[in-house]
C-alpha cells in the first residue's frame, strides 16, 4: 500500500512539473498580422505586444526574425517600446515593437520572428507575417482597377445590355 501511495505522488508530481513546464509565460499579441494588399511604394505597420504571464521579471533571451526583406520589425516602437530585440519584461507587464510591410517588388511576402523567453527554446512563440503587392503593370482588361464597385455595376449592367441587344436584332 505505501508502494503504492508513493507511486500516485511521484506520478503527480511529475505531471505538475510536466503542466508548469507548458503553462505560458511569454504571450505574444497578434501572431498572425496579415497586411493585405499593399502597393509597392507603399507602406502599413502594426504593433505586436509581448506580455509577461509571470510573476518575476522574462527576459527574452532569443530573437530571431526571418523571411521577406518587405517586413521590419522596430523595437523602438509602438505604446510601449521594448527597446531592444532581447529586453526582459517586469511582472504582468508588456512592450511594444511595431512591424513594417514595405513591398518594393510585386509579390506575395512572408516573414516570421520568434522569441525566447528566459533560454527555453520549448516555451518560444512565434508571430507571423503576409502581405500582398499588386503589379501595377499586370495589362489585359479588367474592370476590377477601373473604378471603386465597377464589378458590381458590370454585374448589374450585363443583363441589360444582353437584353439591349437581343431587342435591337430583332427590330432590324
Amino acid at each position: 500500500m505505501k508502494t503504492i501511495r508513493l507511486l500516485i505522488l511521484g506520478l503527480c508530481g511529475l505531471w505538475a512539473t510536466a503542466a508548469r513546464a507548458q503553462t505560458p509565460v511569454l504571450d505574444v499579441t497578434p501572431i498572425l498580422i496579415d497586411f493585405g494588399t499593399v502597393e509597392v511604394g507603399a507602406s502599413q505597420s502594426q504593433e505586436i505586444t509581448l506580455s509577461n504571464l509571470t510573476a518575476a521579471p522574462l527576459p527574452i533571451t532569443g530573437f530571431s526574425a526571418g523571411g521577406d526583406a518587405s517586413f521590419s520589425i522596430d523595437v523602438h516602437g509602438g505604446s510601449q517600446p521594448c527597446g531592444s530585440q532581447n529586453p526582459t519584461i517586469a511582472p504582468d507587464d508588456f512592450c511594444t515593437m511595431v512591424v513594417t510591410y514595405a513591398p518594393t517588388f510585386p509579390e506575395s511576402s512572408s516573414a516570421s520572428v520568434s522569441f525566447t523567453p528566459n533560454g527555453q527554446a520549448d516555451l518560444s512563440v512565434n508571430a507571423r507575417f503576409l502581405g500582398e503587392a499588386p503589379d501595377p503593370d499586370s495589362g489585359g482588361c479588367s474592370l476590377s482597377g477601373a473604378m471603386p464597385g465597377a464589378s458590381g455595376l458590370w454585374l448589374f449592367l450585363l443583363p441589360l445590355t444582353t437584353l439591349a441587344v437581343g431587342r435591337w436584332r430583332a427590330h432590324r
